[in-house]
C-alpha cells in the first residue's frame, strides 16, 4: 500500500491514477479487498490535513507537481485546470 499524508486547501486537488504498466486483473482485485482509504486527520483554518492510503499500483499525486508531471512520462495527460469565463470589459 502506499501511503501519503497532506493538506489541502479550497481549490487544491489530489490526482491517483492507476500505473500504466500495472496488471489490471490485479489491480482490480486489490480494489476489491483493500479499497482505497482516504481520512480526515484534522481541520484547520481553511485547511483540511488527508491521510490516503491506496494499493502500490495507484499513483498518489499533488496535483501542484504536476509541472514534472509524473504522469506525461508514463502515457497519461494532466487534466485541463479550469479556466474562468468572467471577460473583464469597460465600456
Amino acid at each position: 500500500m502506499r501511503h501519503l499524508v497532506l493538506s489541502r486547501r479550497v481549490g487544491e486537488r489530489l490526482f491517483l491514477h492507476v500505473e500504466k504498466d500495472a496488471d489490471p486483473v490485479k489491480i482490480l482485485e486489490q480494489l476489491q479487498r483493500e479499497g482505497i482509504m482516504i481520512d480526515v486527520r484534522e481541520i484547520r483554518g481553511g485547511k483540511v490535513k488527508l491521510s490516503v492510503e491506496a494499493p502500490s499500483d495507484i499513483s498518489i499525486v499533488r496535483d501542484e507537481l504536476g509541472e514534472w508531471d509524473v504522469r506525461e512520462t508514463r502515457g497519461y495527460r494532466r487534466p485541463p485546470k479550469p479556466t474562468s469565463t468572467s471577460s473583464s470589459s469597460s465600456g
